[in-house]
């Protein structure tokens, strides 16, 4: 449920900057805070769900390292796209 409401919210805030105006461009602040907060909810509840599937078994490590790749790759792919 948590992921889901951070969905809303990155999406709520991409709506905002989509009907964004000249005259209204000083709301993109407010617009940037939402985005923000969603994301960081996305990444620290995705993390969340990492460490609950590996649970009690510290064997299972390799699951962070494809977690933590995946994610440099998303960060790059992001950067690069904005």
């Amino acid at each position: 449920m948590t992921y889901v409401s951070g969905l809303v919210v990155v999406a709520a805030s991409c709506v905002w900057m989509w009907f964004l105006t000249q005259n209204t461009a000083m709301q993109v602040f407010g617009a940037a805070v939402l985005l923000g907060i969603g994301t960081s909810t996305i990444l620290i509840t995705s993390l969340a769900m990492t460490a609950d599937l590996i649970g009690e078994n510290t064997v299972n490590l390799h699951v962070y390292q494809v977690y933590s790749i995946k994610k440099q790759i998303f960060l790059i792919y992001y950067v690069m796209t904005v």
